[in-house]
């Protein structure tokens, strides 16, 4: 059994608990949280975003990592995402961490909230929690403007490692013209992967794109969601993904 030390950081927290306030927090600030060495944890969750502004707007990273040898686990946390990390191999006595990353973007502003990650070793019946802080989205109402996109993957590794799937809403057009919303999941495996997203759900084949476009004459909000993806054999995953509200 994985003898537990938690540790977490947390950064602008309101008195009495409840949401941080909207002060913008300094970019690139890490948040992490984990079980173990505060340096070098057995499983570890980190979130950090930048400001790319004008189009692009935030990007949130969020990362969880395991140096566990002996087993692989499953992982999910309270606001929706979830995955599975096998386990850490070992390499000149050290171990060699397993990641799984989402990246999404927003156009709102940033602010820290509080999530619970629960994780289950692989030959164990019951779950283990800890607390995570992260970066997430206010609830301020942002209206999409046209050549403005939101996006989110799932990458497997670091931040700079292999990207699995990607989806993104983009909005084009103008208004004399009219609006076109379109929604895009890029399957980049070279297995077939079913999704559920923005209210669409199929599957799309290896190396293959699923492109839904939908005309609207106003624009609409960004939103939070989930992206689900299921690559079969138990390969299951749910990401942080933002959308433009598809028009009505």
């Amino acid at each position: 059994m994985l003898a537990t030390v938690a540790y977490v950081l947390l950064l602008l927290a309101p008195a009495g608990g409840g949401q941080a306030p909207l002060i913008p927090p300094p970019e690139g600030l890490v948040l992490d949280a984990g079980i173990g060495d505060e340096n070098n944890p057995d499983i570890g969750f980190v979130s950090v975003w930048v400001d790319k502004g004008g189009k692009i707007g935030a990007v949130i990273t969020d990362t969880m990592t395991s140096r566990l040898t002996d087993t692989g686990l499953t992982y999910a946390l309270r606001l929706g995402d979830k995955g599975l990390l096998p386990k850490a191999e070992t390499k000149d006595g050290k171990a060699v961490p397993q990641s799984m990353t989402a990246v999404r973007t927003t156009h709102r502003p940033v602010r820290q909230v509080t999530d619970i990650i629960a994780y289950r070793e692989a030959k164990r019946a019951e779950d283990s929690t800890f607390t995570a802080n992260r970066w997430g989205e206010s609830d301020l109402g942002i209206r999409n403007d046209a050549g403005r996109g939101v996006d989110a993957k799932l990458i497997e590794g670091g931040k700079n490692g292999t990207v699995l799937v990607r989806c993104a809403c983009e909005v084009t057009g103008d208004k004399a013209k009219g609006y076109t919303y379109t929604y895009t999941v890029e399957n980049l495996t070279d297995k077939p992967v079913r999704f559920k997203w923005a209210g669409l759900e199929g599957e799309v084949g290896p190396k293959k794109t699923f492109t839904r476009a939908e005309p609207s004459n106003e624009f609409t909000w960004e939103e939070s969601g989930l992206a689900e993806f299921d690559f079969g054999e138990k390969r299951q995953f749910a990401i942080r993904a933002n959308v433009w509200a598809r028009p009505k």
